[in-house]
């Protein structure tokens, strides 16, 4: 049985991780038994969610976890696309996680207002001597990995701009 680690329910969804909708909605469609655990990033080997336990194997990323299930449960879920098809499927995958999702995370978290509707509540249930103190420090991170991605680097006018041009392009492909 696969165990497949989340972050869990939240703000109406029931899950807040997009990678772990992505991998558990991978799992249906593949018709792949599995449970479903709420867990941290610091218990991923990568630091981040989601992960699998498939037998004796950890696998970690939404991407490594669909090309794992994929080898060994002999199924593809492209297997109605020609190569070109394969391709602009997995540019899209792409710009998606690693551009689009920068942009969206630079509004959620980044802007005052939408950090307090939203992920400022992920810190609800720390004791509340540490809640502000913890919320700050990851928001710290945060800001700091959006940097080192190289997005924070412009104004949150270009952000808005940038993340624009991406859901124009998407909705022209899709």
């Amino acid at each position: 049985m696969i165990t497949l680690y989340g972050i869990g329910p939240g703000f109406g969804l029931p899950e807040i991780s997009p990678y772990v909708t992505k991998t558990e909605v991978q799992l249906k469609m593949a018709g792949l038994k599995y449970i479903k655990q709420q867990a941290m990033p610091d218990t991923s080997p990568k630091g981040q969610l989601p992960y699998i336990d498939d037998a004796e194997e950890r696998i970690a990323d939404s991407t490594f976890i669909r090309l794992h299930l994929e080898a060994k449960h002999g199924f593809d879920l492209d297997a109605v696309l020609d190569e070109r098809q394969r391709a602009e499927a997995w540019a899209v995958e792409r710009m998606i996680e690693n551009h689009f999702n920068w942009a969206s995370g630079y509004a959620r978290w980044m802007i005052p207002d939408n950090f307090a509707k939203g992920p400022a509540h992920f810190f609800d249930g720390a004791p509340e001597h540490l809640r502000d103190a913890i919320r700050q420090d990851v928001l710290g991170r945060v800001a700091e990995n959006m940097r080192i991605a190289g997005l924070a680097r412009h104004t949150p006018d270009e952000i808005t701009e940038l993340g624009a041009r991406t859901l124009s392009a998407l909705s022209m492909l899709l």
